[in-house]
């Protein structure tokens, strides 16, 4: 199964506990105006999008995976919220419209796995903002392309879940691949099992930089892990912040 498939509903309890997501709307808000449009690129089940639209921003928003996107339709609902839901590769098609902010939240690009695939991102980015519209997203930092790999094969196990999550190096260079194994308990005590494929590729911060370059943003800002301060070698997460 691809990457986020079966996973969509488990999701947001495996990764709530780890990343600070309000954090990350907090960092959103503060980078544009009020009410502004915003397109969320690989939202996932749609919790960032839809605590902005709480706030009253305009939210578009896609996704890779359908059952991510259906996840996040039921969740707005229950929210009493409105965003309008794509599903779609976004190295390959991003929604129409013209937007004031783009942003990619909790290491989407890092799934942006060919040079040409983030060339296009970054070019089909850049024609969907106004004029000085930003575009947020981060990546993980180079080192844990080496974690990855030395504490391999993670295993996690809770009442009602259990799952091994196995890395090998990837095709490319600064690539990795992932295999997880999920045992997910019914309510009749039987265990039901599912397997996700994931790859990710863990470039240098200088790639990034060149690529938006050669897409003609401008960069505002670079930092690490939720805090302006610059990055360094230990950064677990690096955040770009540009300007078309």
């Amino acid at each position: 199964m691809s990457a986020y498939g079966r996973l969509a509903t488990l999701y947001d309890a495996l990764m709530m506990e780890d990343i600070p997501y309000d954090a990350y709307v907090d960092l959103i808000a503060s980078n544009v105006e009020e009410g502004a449009r915003l397109l969320d690129i690989g939202c996932g089940t749609g919790y960032v999008a839809i605590e902005l639209a709480k706030r009253g921003y305009d939210v578009t928003a896609i996704d890779i995976a359908p059952a991510m996107i259906e996840e996040a339709r039921t969740r707005a609902k229950q929210a009493g919220v409105t965003v309008d839901w794509h599903v779609g590769d976004v190295s390959e098609t991003l929604p129409a419209g013209s937007f004031d902010l783009a942003y990619s939240a909790i290491d989407v690009m890092n799934y942006v796995t060919t040079d040409e695939g983030i060339a296009r991102t970054f070019a089909l980015c850049y024609d969907r903002l106004t004029k000085g519209g930003r575009f947020l997203f981060d990546v993980h930092g180079e080192w844990k392309l080496d974690l990855f790999l030395e504490e391999a094969p993670f295993v996690y196990d809770s009442e009602s879940l259990s799952y091994m999550w196995q890395t090998e190096e990837g095709a490319d260079v600064h690539s990795v691949r992932s295999t997880l194994t999920f045992f997910v308990r019914q309510d009749d005590g039987s265990y039901e099992r599912f397997d996700e494929q994931h790859e990710q590729r863990i470039l240098p911060v200088s790639y990034y930089v060149q690529a938006l370059e050669t897409a003609q943003f401008t960069l505002d800002a670079l930092f690490a892990d939720w805090a302006y301060e610059p990055p360094t070698d230990e950064s677990e997460r690096l955040f770009f912040l540009v300007r078309k």
